[in-house]
């Protein structure tokens, strides 16, 4: 028989039962209590031990399964099994370093946990957690991320060795104390509930701190901050909170880059720390920076998106290298003399009507002079080192002023009113290799101009092309050529294809049957762009299978990836701007495995959280870079229109969600509970609203132009940022809106359509007045056909107030009488030959092909509508 201990032991308790039932205790008792003696401290005292602590582990994993099938795993991969012959000691529990489960449905971190004593990183993101106190019996944790759970309140206080401390997206109300966290290097705490900042003072190590996104007022509360400044890269980030005093930050220390950005901030920058490099002061109410003058230490100041109206009172800031100025109401230039250093400078968006006249800004790099209404850009080649200039959205008729700028690489002057262009500006620009001259108007002679400089990158989308793209095989150089959204026949997609050497090519809107397999033979191509392309969902797999690295399908109204779309060689992948609202993860692991780049920003992915840790679980690694999935869900729309019926009950909440609503502010979608909803304008009888489950039942017919908003807002946030506003409405509107020289029109209404057809068509009810005047005031014959120049007015009987009142125009009609004939022909002839003029709306009404002019394209059109060749279409 072999011995075991259990053996051993056996023998032992059946010898004792035989002795003492036959009285045998004497010698022979002696005898046996020495055998126990010598075998209880080799079976006895360990079985007990074993027993005791694997019954005590399960047992303290009150009922979550996942960490016994986490431990069971550990000891599966040694070759071993977790029983009750498991020691607490075991070298297995004491090499567990990491419990590494994000997005797991865990619930709760059990007591169990603090038998694995050496463990030094946790990462339980974005699960069901409500508390973490237990890792406090784990001193030796450096890297704890517990951020998207349930958390409302913290203590790490214990851990005296963490380093890294990530809490975002909680409920936490209250920062915890963390005057014993003194090797804390990083901090987060963005995305949760505090009002109130607590002492960072004494945390000498941190390099990062992100309490972005909070209900934060005021930076009273942190102490004295010191922060590690070692390479120069420490942050503080306070962003979309509401703080409208920094008066502590003063005396901080170490604080390399400061972003304020999303408060209220209006003034009181003097209190900005001197350490401070970079400045976000973007999206606040800053009328004027004065306060920030001779602050020499900053070099990269962001005031985008405020209210200034110069830079003079700042420009002390003398050390500036990069001046970001987009959005503001900045008119005139002057003082941007004063920052002689700077290298990158955006003044985009604020109503420039000149091209800004400094010439101390030798060393500018880049320029940003994008959606102003600058009709000259001669002078910008007095900024002879100019790498990068965006002039796109202007008013310039001709580009010759970047002549003599040698270093300029990309220049962009899309959607200005270019018409002009020459054929060796190459040879001042020789370093010039992108050009956009998208939606502008050349002609086919000054396109061969364009061409002839050899630009490596051409975009001329959304413009007419029409039989005016020569061949080009005589242009070589050019190696992009991007025409999307363009007019072509088909002689100029033959001419396109006349080369096979691209190296990018953009056909958006543009591709079929017949251009589809023409893709595949341009063997070095590297980029295809198809932005806009609404069908392109039906090329999935033949695109898949181009020899291209990079597929961009930017603003596609792509609803659903497939498989298909990711099964060949393609490398880098742009989706961003869909409506894609899931991806299988079928379909992601296919992208990942090929080391595919997706970028799905912009779109309305719900769970992304989620789908993030699942690509991490199943073992890719990729840094920020490598998909770009929206994680923060941020409302994106102030208004948005949904049409029902009589009798929907529309889900206001699911809306919300569907269509990331959330996407402008940094904030996680809030739950059901957390939001309030109530109807802001229109008529309460035509609505049932629920406000527990932000439900809104249709009773009855509401016209689109009733403007009923329904306002939904977070419960206890004010901001206004915070809030969605959704019109509801059964009937659309007819017409199309626009604007004539500050005249609100309307226009797209069929031809011989009658006044009483036209008020009926609006669909409003009998509790409001429709009323349509002639444009001399009288009432109008309700069967009499709708003319240019009247007038419809829209009152609500129950308050009198005027909701609504545009002027009609009818293309064509230029003297009102709803016809379009021989009287409007001659007015048109007369406009042309400049015996009379028609002026605001009869101008607009004349103007019939929509260049914005009248001229003998617009004669022809009404000569061939009156003799039925044609007619003039009401749609723009």
């Amino acid at each position: 028989m072999y011995y075991n201990k259990q053996n051993i032991a056996n023998i032992f308790a059946q010898t004792i039962k035989d002795l003492l039932m036959k009285k045998l205790l004497t010698k022979t008792l002696s005898t046996v209590l020495a055998l126990a003696l010598l075998l209880s401290p080799l079976y006895i005292t360990k079985s007990a031990r074993a027993d005791t602590f694997y019954k005590t582990f399960i047992s303290l994993c009150e009922g979550q399964e996942w960490l016994v099938s986490f431990v069971e795993g550990k000891f599966i991969e040694n070759g071993k099994r977790f029983d009750d012959s498991v020691l607490e000691d075991d070298p297995i529990l004491l090499n567990i370093t990491e419990l590494i489960l994000p997005s797991h449905g865990i619930k709760g971190i059990p007591e169990a946990v603090k038998y694995f004593k050496n463990l030094a990183y946790v990462d339980v993101s974005y699960n069901e957690i409500e508390d973490i106190s237990v890792f406090n019996l784990c001193p030796y944790i450096i890297y704890l991320r517990a951020d998207g759970n349930l958390l409302e309140s913290v203590d790490v206080s214990p851990l005296t060795q963490l380093k890294v401390l990530l809490l975002g997206d909680n409920g936490i109300a209250v920062m915890p104390n963390l005057s014993n966290n003194k090797a804390l290097t990083t901090l987060d705490f963005s995305h949760n509930k505090i009002a109130v900042l607590s002492s960072l003072e004494g945390l000498t190590s941190l390099v990062w701190v992100d309490i972005s996104a909070n209900d934060i007022t005021s930076t009273a509360g942190m102490g004295k901050l010191t922060m590690s400044d070692v390479g120069g890269d420490s942050v503080l980030d306070l962003s979309y909170n509401r703080i409208r005093n920094i008066e502590a930050l003063k005396d901080a220390a170490g604080v390399c880059t400061l972003d304020l950005s999303h408060n209220f901030l209006a003034s009181g920058f003097g209190d900005i720390p001197s350490c401070v490099v970079s400045l976000d002061l973007s999206h606040n109410n800053v009328v004027t920076a004065s306060s920030l003058s001779g602050k020499t230490n900053i070099k990269y100041l962001d005031l985008s998106y405020n209210l200034l109206t110069t830079v003079e009172d700042f420009n002390t800031c003398s050390n500036l290298v990069l001046l970001d100025l987009e959005k503001n109401n900045i008119k005139d230039t002057k003082g941007l003399d004063g920052f002689k250093k700077l290298e990158t400078l955006d003044l985009s968006s604020n109503g420039i009507s000149d091209m800004p006249l400094c010439t101390a800004l030798t060393e500018l790099k880049h320029l940003d002079l994008s959606h102003n209404s600058i009709a000259s850009f001669a002078l910008v080649n007095r900024y002879a080192k100019l790498v990068t200039l965006d002039a796109s959205y202007n008013k310039a008729q001709e580009f010759s002023g970047i002549n003599t700028l040698s270093s300029l690489v990309y220049a962009d002057f899309s959607y200005n009113e270019i018409t002009k262009a020459y054929p060796r500006l190459y040879l001042t620009t020789p370093s010039l290799r992108v050009l956009k001259l998208s939606g502008n108007s050349l002609s086919a002679a000054e396109l061969k101009n364009v061409l002839a400089n050899g630009y490596r990158s051409l975009w001329l989308c959304d413009m007419d092309l029409k039989d005016k793209i020569p061949a080009m095989t005589s242009y070589s150089k050019t190696k992009e050529i991007y025409v999307s959204g363009s007019t072509l026949s088909q002689a100029d997609i033959d001419n396109i294809f006349t080369r096979t050497d691209y190296t990018g090519i953009g056909l958006g809107s543009i591709i079929d049957d017949v251009i589809v397999p023409k893709l595949g033979e341009l063997k070095d191509l590297i980029t295809l762009n198809l932005d806009g392309t609404v069908y392109v969902h039906e090329y999935f797999e033949e695109l898949a299978q181009l020899n291209v690295v990079e597929l961009s399908l930017v603003g596609c109204e792509i609803d659903a990836v497939t498989e298909a779309l990711f099964s060949g060689n393609i490398q880098k992948y742009d989706l961003s701007d869909n409506l894609i609202t899931t991806v299988e993860t079928s379909v992601l692991t296919k992208a990942l495995m090929r080391g595919a780049v997706v970028d799905f920003s912009g779109n309305r992915i719900l769970e992304n959280s989620a789908m993030y840790y699942y690509i991490e679980s199943i073992g890719y690694e990729f840094d920020d870079n490598f998909l770009d999935i929206n994680e923060d869900r941020y409302l994106a729309f102030n208004s948005q229109m949904i049409r029902c019926n009589v009798g929907d009950v529309v889900d206001i909440y699911s809306y919300l969600a569907m269509n990331g609503i959330y996407s402008e502010l940094d904030i996680p979608m809030p739950r059901v509970e957390d939001l309030e909803i109530s109807l802001i304008n229109g008529k309460a009888s035509k609505l049932e609203i629920n406000t527990d489950t932000l439900n809104v039942k249709i009773l009855k017919k509401i016209s689109v132009l009733e403007n009923m908003q329904i306002e939904v807002k977070v419960k206890g946030n004010s901001r206004e940022e915070y809030t969605a506003r959704v019109i509801l409405y059964t009937e659309v509107s007819p017409v199309t809106e626009a604007v004539v020289d500050d005249v609100r029109v309307i226009y797209g209404i069929d031809l011989n359509t009658t006044y009483e057809g036209l008020i009926n068509s609006f669909g409003f009810d009998d509790s409001f007045t429709v009323k349509m005047t002639y444009s001399d005031g009288t009432d109008v014959d309700p069967q009499d056909i709708v003319g240019t120049g009247s007038i419809i007015t829209v009152t609500d009987n129950e308050t009198g107030e005027e909701l609504y009142r545009r002027t009609v125009v009818i293309f064509g009609d230029v003297n009102g009488n709803g016809k379009i004939n021989t009287n409007d022909f001659m007015m048109i002839k007369r406009h042309i030959y400049r015996e009379t003029y028609l002026e605001g709306i009869y101008y607009f009404a004349g103007d019939i092909n929509g260049n914005g002019a009248i001229n003998t394209n617009d004669f022809m059109m009404i000569k061939r509508h009156i003799y039925k060749q044609s007619f003039i279409s009401q749609q723009r």
